[in-house]
């Protein structure tokens, strides 16, 4: 940066070393020159920088609002043949740079470079520093995706542990209202009945059961007579079971949505539905036997029929025992019926389905060609007789798989205990912990007297 010497006087008394610019300090361009090149550029500045006693080469130029030719036309609407608003921009530059330094005493340095540009600056960058950018962006993409995606699970993790508590709560106000847990209801091919009350006469599950008590009620008295919405019973029933609740559905497994319907087993009580709402939770049926077959038990709503006849039961008389857990078929399970504790039994939680087939309807062995609205079924029930599975594509078991528990969430499943309380299980548990926790009257609990039962210490599952 070259200056000028500080004993050097500009035109209007002013002193001092002032930077100009990039020159040749052995090359200066003669005054009589620079005024020619003015002579040539003003008739394109509007106004003219007018030269007196008072100007200064290196004063603030006043705005030149407008470039016009020596025609008088305007140069910047003169087309693709006109000058660009750049070129103009450096001309008029150029031009009052001229025409301050021609006012001026001294000896003015010759500018380096190309004169045309003279007063402009051009920005802008090269294809090597977009590459550059562009991967630096990649890079920061590529690592901030993981964490953004962990935090997705994690708040669906909370949601779901969320709609876990919510059924919970929703299966204990009904204990406390009705002196017993809410009822597996029948079978496969039974939907609710809102006339037929809470007790073991009626067909429906635990879900259609605890609408009442987790702000659905007017859907659970959807078809209740003769308030028929669709003008009967079947036909409010059928829509009854083709509406999502979001407090049935795992956020990370499914949307709220509705899903095809399969078309066995038949429902009985209800006109066919095409689509249904879904639920990803099944209530505990205990540590036995692990059939829901008959699906159509007492098909004549009988309120004396023998369900001592029927796996599943409190009563049955069978090779498997009586049911061990808290809701299954037909049950009735007040509070003081769960000997071991309640907050050392399950009470419901989520159950392991094939990814494979989330969004459509799948096969028997894959547990979810029905919905939400039907009795005892591996839509609505499990088991602890196997333990849990994280959710895997093609993984069936040997048709087991519609019999045990398990999860989408990568770190466990959400299991609701007979307490209210929430806990995330772990999928490498240990089997016979998971099993003695979906028994309601087995002993196994954590204690210190061997006489009371076999020691289990349940701390192995987080408790």
């Amino acid at each position: 940066m070259l200056l000028v010497p500080a004993a050097q006087k500009s035109y209007n008394g002013e002193s001092g070393g002032v930077p100009l610019f990039a020159a040749k300090p052995e090359t200066v361009l003669p005054v009589h020159e620079m005024q020619a090149e003015v002579a040539v550029m003003r008739p394109f500045i509007l106004p003219a920088v007018g030269s007196g006693t008072n100007f200064s080469p290196f004063a603030k130029a006043p705005r030149q609002d407008k470039l016009i030719s020596p025609g008088g036309t305007s140069l910047r609407n003169e087309g693709r043949g006109g000058l660009g608003s750049h070129a103009l921009r450096c001309a008029q530059g150029r031009a009052t740079l001229l025409e301050r330094c021609a006012g001026y005493s001294g000896a003015v340095p010759e500018v380096r470079g190309n004169p045309s540009r003279a007063g402009c600056s051009r920005f802008g960058f090269t294809l090597v520093e977009l590459l550059v950018v562009i991967t630096i962006i990649g890079i920061v993409v590529g690592l901030a995706m993981p964490a953004l995606q962990a935090a997705r699970e994690a708040a669906r993790g909370v949601q779901c542990k969320n709609n876990c508590k919510q059924l919970a709560m929703g299966c204990l106000n009904h204990e406390a209202l009705q002196k017993f847990l809410p009822t597996g209801g029948w079978g496969g091919q039974w939907a609710g009945d809102p006339d037929l009350g809470f007790t073991n006469l009626q067909p429906g599950g635990w879900h259609f059961n605890i609408l009442p008590f987790i702000d659905q009620p007017d859907l659970h008295n959807l078809g209740k007579a003769p308030n028929f919405v669709y003008g009967s019973k079947q036909a409010d029933g059928a829509a009854r079971a083709q509406t999502a609740v979001a407090a049935f559905l795992c956020p990370t497994r499914h949307k709220l949505q509705t899903y095809p319907a399969g078309t066995t087993p038949a429902y009985v009580n209800i006109d066919p539905p095409t689509i249904v709402g879904r639920s990803d939770y099944a209530a505990n049926a205990g540590d036995g036997s692990t059939k829901a077959d008959p699906t159509n038990p007492n098909t004549s709503s009988d309120p004396n029929f023998n369900w001592s006849t029927c796996p599943g039961t409190a009563t049955y008389t069978g090779t498997s025992g009586p049911a061990t857990g808290v809701i299954f078929r037909a049950s009735m399970c007040s509070m003081a019926a769960i000997k071991d504790g309640p907050q050392f039994t399950y009470l419901l939680g989520e159950r392991y389905l094939d990814p494979d087939f989330y969004d459509g309807h799948q096969p028997y062995c894959a547990t979810d060609h029905q919905g939400w609205d039907q009795g005892y079924d591996y839509d609505t029930i499990r088991w602890t007789t196997l333990g849990p599975q994280r959710d895997t594509p093609g993984y069936c078991d040997t048709g087991c798989c519609d019999t045990f528990f398990g999860s989408a969430h990568p770190s466990g499943f959400n299991m609701a205990f007979c307490d209210g309380s929430v806990r995330k299980m772990s999928f490498g548990m240990d089997p016979e912990v998971h099993r003695s926790l979906g028994n309601r009257m087995d002993g196994n609990i954590r204690q210190t007297n061997p006489n009371k039962g076999q020691i289990i210490d349940l701390t192995q599952a987080g408790l």
